[in-house]
């Protein structure tokens, strides 16, 4: 009778089904960052916190060059990943130096090299270049800005709400993509789990998200910014997730490395969190943050 009755209370566990399981598996993996965010963010100098994103913003790179959307040699990939490096140590060790300067310098870096080292020019060769060059800009360059929103006024407190919103919202997305699954597609070419039903719910908890913390976090948001912060913030994450299944989908490969595990790699994790910074730090610069 024991055995018995044994058995019938392992049966939920038995039955759990993968949808479930990876609801669970994204939510335990979110928290987990959240928490590390959290500490980092708080109690490590700002410099501890530029290095980790540069070192960050440097994996993902070498993650996006290994997708083999276009093949890359070793020496255009290493020098890809130093150009990723220097752009976002650049933001905090010469702020002075804008992305408008400093992009074209890594065009021309990437160009002179080719220039020297080239013996048989090809077209496959620039298009090797353009990936690389596209691989700073799409990584450092978005990421990257994260460096310039910690060092700007409440820039901890901001980096805070932005990386916490974005974390909250990745949850969302995926526990919607189990929720909303007859829902009518984003582009059901790229991925057919990408719902407008999806897209709502994570946009609204990326806003509820946002406007509770900038509550209880001093930025100074009147509740009119916190929402158009958050509105915009689950928008611009919405369209990066987008974009780099886009990318995935070109590639012919369902996750961009394995850093994570059955989630993925760190571009999987972090194609959310590439405009959100972006689309942040504009709004930020609006306001004269």
């Amino acid at each position: 009778m024991n055995k018995m009755s044994m058995a019938t209370h392992s049966e939920p566990e038995l039955s759990r089904g993968p949808a479930e399981t990876g609801i669970l598996r994204r939510a335990s993996v979110v928290f987990s960052l959240v928490g590390i965010v959290l500490a980092v963010l708080w109690f490590a100098p700002a410099i501890v916190f530029n290095m980790g994103l540069a070192a960050l913003v440097v994996l993902t790179t070498r993650e996006l060059y290994l997708l083999h959307t276009f093949s890359v040699t070793p020496f255009y990939c290493n020098v890809g990943l130093l150009a990723a490096g220097l752009l976002t140590i650049q933001m905090f060790a010469l702020p002075a130096a804008t992305l408008g300067l400093s992009i074209p310098l890594v065009l021309m870096v990437l160009l002179a090299t080719a220039v020297i080292r080239t013996r048989h020019p090809s077209r496959e060769e620039l298009q090797e270049l353009l990936w690389v060059l596209f691989g700073v800009l799409y990584v450092a360059g978005t990421l990257g800005q994260l460096v310039l929103i910690r060092n700007s006024r409440f820039g901890r407190e901001i980096a805070l709400i932005v990386i916490v919103s974005v974390l909250l919202r990745e949850a969302a997305a995926h526990l919607a993509g189990s929720l909303f699954r007859t829902g009518t597609p984003l582009n059901r070419s790229i991925n057919t789990r990408k719902s407008y039903a999806g897209a709502a719910f994570s946009i609204g908890l990326a806003c509820a998200a946002v406007v509770f913390l900038s509550r209880y976090v001093n930025v100074g948001f009147t509740l009119f910014r916190a929402i158009l912060f958050g509105v915009c913030l689950g928008v611009a994450c919405q369209l990066g997730d987008l974009s780099e299944s886009y990318i995935k989908r070109v590639s012919s490969q369902r996750h961009s490395g394995n850093w994570l595990g059955p989630e993925g790699g760190l571009l999987d994790f972090l194609d959310a969190a590439a405009f959100a910074v972006v689309t942040s730090r504009l709004l930020l610069l609006v306001w004269g943050y």
